[in-house]
């Protein structure tokens, strides 16, 4: 960030002007305070004060990476993240039941081989080309990994049984939120990027803190220190990753929490799959077992996936600036989250350990319920932040001056005949044309 050097920069353009600070807060209407916090704290900058301040001291700010206040501040009570304000704006833009429903019928239908190249290649490397969110690439992905892992299991390949099964779920899942986000904040080549040495660095993590804290015996008590290792180590790497982009979304932390649990549960499964295959004296069968469980629980709500997305969604709701801070986690909606993430590890890996399979339920429901009402706020208010920006822009164009195309006029004396011939060229409706003579 260059929040400080360019609070010096300010001050120096002060002092050389020869203005003190009141008189500058005076002219731009900003606080002393504020000015001094600016120019000497080098605090987020909110959108006005910005523009008001780079143009008062005839700034180029465009070569600066800056740390700007959010528009929409976080509210300070912890279950108002799951509510929608419902005004005019979300009756005209908020995703209906019917809307959403025919998009994916539309993702099911064949398209042509080039226009899927083409989208591929927008949802790498230019998002903001993407028109549609017709989702229909992860469909592809399902077919084709299933397609190897089903060869790989006739043919009695543990490695290759082992990869393709552990990606089933959670890559797939991983595409479907790639294509569903609307913010097109960051790059598909990026979240590719995140899912892998994310989740490679997160699960590093773990294995380095787990050689000093160990396994204790004690019932609940191992279960629990997993689950607060585990999902600090992923936070931690979410949090590297968000200090890298300004996210304006709690969408796009929610994918980018997704993208490095993804990653960290791809590499778990891979890990407990080759465990089984040894501990059961080389059983095929066993460790297809295994993955298939972990893969059937990783769809319907239970995974790291899942835990990564809503504290990575939750980390961006609470911080005010477009980049998160380390003051973010000592806020007390992130604080309550975590511990509910927590809690719910704890309890999958007590429950799971112990063959209680009924008591699942109290696993799945709460986590599949908090996640979905999640994505869905999360959705609809960067649906309407995009509609909203869409209107705005539309209603900029109108408001310039309009261009029509001159219609010329010949007359044939001998055939009173009137042909018409359009110029490509454009002119403003204030031009005044002169006729012919």
């Amino acid at each position: 960030m260059d929040n400080k050097r360019l609070g010096k920069l300010m001050l120096e353009q002060r002092n050389i002007q020869k203005k003190k600070i009141s008189e500058v807060a005076f002219e731009t209407n900003i606080s002393v305070d504020q000015l001094d916090r600016y120019e000497n704290k080098g605090d987020a900058f909110t959108q006005r004060d910005l523009k008001v301040l780079s143009h008062y001291y005839q700034l180029d700010i465009s070569s600066y990476t800056l740390d700007i206040i959010k528009e929409n501040k976080p509210s300070k009570w912890f279950f108002k993240m799951f509510y929608i304000k419902r005004d005019s704006d979300y009756k005209q833009c908020h995703p209906t039941i019917k809307s959403t429903f025919k998009s994916w019928i539309k993702g099911v239908k064949l398209r042509l081989r080039n226009a899927d190249q083409h989208d591929v290649k927008n949802y790498l490397f230019s998002p903001e080309k993407v028109v549609t969110h017709t989702p229909y690439l992860y469909l592809k992905f399902f077919y084709v990994t299933l397609l190897l892992a089903v060869i790989s299991d006739l043919n009695a390949s543990p490695v290759l049984a082992n990869i393709f099964v552990s990606m089933l779920v959670p890559v797939m899942l991983l595409i479907l939120f790639l294509e569903l986000d609307i913010t097109r904040e960051v790059k598909g080549i990026k979240i590719l990027k995140y899912f892998l040495y994310g989740g490679t660095l997160s699960i590093t993590v773990v294995y380095f803190f787990r050689g000093f804290v160990g396994y204790p015996n004690i019932m609940l008590l191992s279960d629990f220190l997993t689950g607060l290792v585990e999902e600090s180590a992923k936070i931690l790497v979410v949090f590297l990753i968000l200090r890298k982009h300004k996210i304006q979304h709690v969408l796009t932390g929610m994918l980018i929490g997704f993208a490095v649990g993804a990653g960290f549960d791809v590499f778990e499964t891979t890990d407990y799959g080759i465990a089984t295959w040894y501990h059961n004296d080389a059983s095929f069968v066993g460790m297809e077992l295994n993955l298939l469980m972990r893969s059937l629980f990783a769809l319907v709500g239970v995974g790291h996936h899942y835990w990564a997305s809503i504290l990575g969604g939750t980390l961006v709701y609470v911080s005010r600036s477009e980049k998160v801070r380390f003051k973010d986690f000592l806020h007390p909606t992130f604080i309550i989250m975590l511990i509910a993430m927590i809690t719910l590890h704890a309890m999958w890996n007590f429950i799971s350990s112990n063959y209680t399979w009924v008591a699942l339920l109290y696993v799945i429901i709460p986590s599949l319920l908090l996640f979905l009402s999640m994505f869905y706020v999360a959705y609809t208010k960067a649906k309407i932040d995009v509609c909203r920006l869409e209107r705005s822009q539309a209603e900029h164009i109108k408001e310039r001056p309009r261009m029509i195309g001159i219609r010329y006029r010949r007359s044939y004396a001998k055939s009173f005949q009137r042909s018409y011939r359009f110029v490509d060229k454009e002119i403003p409706l204030d031009v005044n044309i002169a006729p012919k003579p």
